[in-house]
């Protein structure tokens, strides 16, 4: 008898439930028999379904320490559609059990393709960044070997999405390309098309195409009208949101941010609730309403924090010290920058910390230290081509060079974008 079929017959046995009783309406008591004997490993449905019935977790039928060895090719295809599945509904963690149970079985090539991918997700969502890149490079070869445009489709998504994330969207470009292309030729539809259109308009706002984003953006709320679903609607309204704010549509920014609370209090998720917190607190600083940027900062930052969302901490301490330094508590502001740098390894954030923290050490006439800081943002943000950052940068630039005491180095600053 199997680890879960002991946990089945316990559960079912605690309960004065019989064989017939746990399988109606799920499966037949001969299956339930065969599981609770070891002979057959249930598809991940039917587990999922059983756990319920028997008012108990899906964990405690089958942990972690288990790696069952025999997975047919059926309950193979099994495990990879409800792990796609799941992914698809961000259920993190039932996707890593089901993930680990995979660990060390002989895959077809069309399975290892859809098994790579799913562990890109989730080093992408635990932000281990530096494996992701591989596994779906690798995915990606493996689909087109076996001409699978669906599972084609999905790996290019997901690597646009990681190129996004790590401020690489120019790389995504000719990914995500391919990716709609395919979709368009093979006529796929579903989440996943939804999934493409919402990378896509990622990748247009990081190049700050914004008015391409926001039309993307606008098919995906169509599709998503069209299919009854609410699919990434709190990321799609949050990216709409953005949008807007850097377009100084700051009506439709507030109205798409919550908006995004909105979908949030029927699906909630603490991490995008945060972002949303943060985004808001951007708008009403920029729109000069300070004591709701901070409250809405200080509340982004509080969950991000008991979340350990390195990345998205550091990212709102940053608009933070940004507000300090427009209500001018420079103190603060220079302490929030300081953490920030000695705390993250993100190049673009750093770039904008340091440009950020240029921009108070000007305002409290620190001259030279701010010009240390703007170099090494200028450095980024040249290299990269982002515009709106090097205008801004060569703001500070300018009001630095007027005091300070290295004109050759401002001299070498001022040539760098040409």
């Amino acid at each position: 008898m199997t680890h879960v079929g002991k946990r089945l017959r316990y559960f079912r046995k605690n309960l004065r439930m019989t064989q017939e009783e746990l399988s109606v309406g799920i499966c037949n008591r001969s299956y339930v028999s065969q599981i609770e004997k070891g002979n057959v490993i249930p598809s991940p449905e039917i587990l999922d379904q059983l756990a319920k019935r028997l008012q108990t977790d899906l964990k405690e039928l089958w942990t972690e320490s288990e790696s069952p060895i025999g997975f047919s090719e059926v309950e193979i295809q099994n495990a990879l559609r409800h792990i796609v599945n799941r992914l698809e509904a961000n259920d993190i963690e039932i996707s890593r059990k089901w993930l680990f149970k995979l660990k060390g079985q002989q895959l077809r090539t069309e399975d290892q393709c859809i098994y790579l991918w799913a562990k890109a997700e989730l080093a992408l969502h635990d932000q281990r960044f530096e494996e992701v890149e591989e596994l779906l490079l690798e995915s990606i070869s493996l689909a087109r070997d076996v001409d699978d445009p669906v599972s084609l489709v999905r790996s290019l998504q997901s690597l646009g999405d990681y190129y996004g994330m790590t401020r690489q969207a120019k790389k995504a470009i000719p990914f995500l390309s391919e990716a709609l292309q395919l979709v368009n030729r093979f006529e796929i539809g579903g989440l996943l098309r939804i999934s493409l259109l919402y990378t896509s308009a990622k990748m247009h706002g990081s190049l700050e195409e914004y008015y391409s984003a926001v039309e993307l953006l606008n098919q995906a709320v169509q599709l998503n009208d069209a299919y009854g679903t609410m699919y990434k609607s709190t990321s799609i309204y949050m990216g709409l949101a953005i949008c807007h704010l850097h377009l100084h549509q700051h009506e439709q920014a507030e109205k798409y941010n919550l908006l995004a609370l909105d979908v949030l209090q029927l699906v909630p998720d603490e991490k995008l609730i945060a972002n949303t917190y943060n985004n808001l607190g951007i708008l009403y600083r920029v729109t000069k309403r300070y004591d709701k940027s901070e409250e809405y900062l200080l509340k982004a930052i509080d969950i991000l924090q008991k979340l350990e969302q390195k990345h998205w901490f550091n990212n709102a301490t940053n608009e933070l010290a940004h507000l300090y330094r427009d209500m001018g508590y420079y103190q603060r502001a220079k302490k929030l920058c300081e953490s920030v740098i000695h705390n993250s390894n993100n190049p673009h954030l750093l770039a904008e910390i340091n440009l950020n923290y240029a921009n108070i050490l000007t305002d409290c006439e620190h001259y030279e230290q701010a010009l240390y800081h703007l170099e090494q943002a200028m450095q980024y943000f040249t290299a990269e081509r982002s515009t709106q950052y090097v205008v801004r940068s060569y703001e500070v630039l300018l009001k630095i060079s007027t005091n300070s005491q290295q004109p050759e180095k401002i001299a070498r600053l001022s040539l760098l974008h040409k």
